[in-house]
């Protein structure tokens, strides 16, 4: 759970460092295989599950963004583990004043 997060920004920085070598080609491939094995997963999930496929477009932000911001959660949250502090969901102020949705549907 916390050990791949923790070692995917050196994936990635070795991956980086890999594109300035002789060997870019072959790094290029593999990740090439690996986002079109990715793509082929994930278009059969949705296969199964009868998704949107439009939603498949989707994948292309996960990938360059969704894994950071979870990194950069992630690694707050460590620190302020190591800190001693503890994380909160904050205060939720009660009104009483709900509405019935449901029977704003019924006109």
């Amino acid at each position: 759970k916390y050990i791949i997060p923790l070692f995917s920004p050196l994936g990635d920085l070795f991956m980086l460092l890999g594109l300035f070598t002789e060997n870019r080609g072959k790094i290029a491939v593999y990740y090439l295989i690996f986002l079109v094995v990715d793509a082929l997963i994930a278009t059969m999930a949705f296969v199964f599950e009868k998704e949107n496929p439009i939603k498949l477009l989707w994948i292309i932000p996960q990938r360059l963004v969704y894994r950071w911001l979870m990194l950069v959660i992630l690694f707050r949250a460590f620190k302020r583990a190591l800190k001693g502090e503890l994380q909160h969901w904050g205060v939720l102020k009660r009104t009483g004043n709900v509405k019935d949705l449901s029977l704003a549907d019924v006109t």
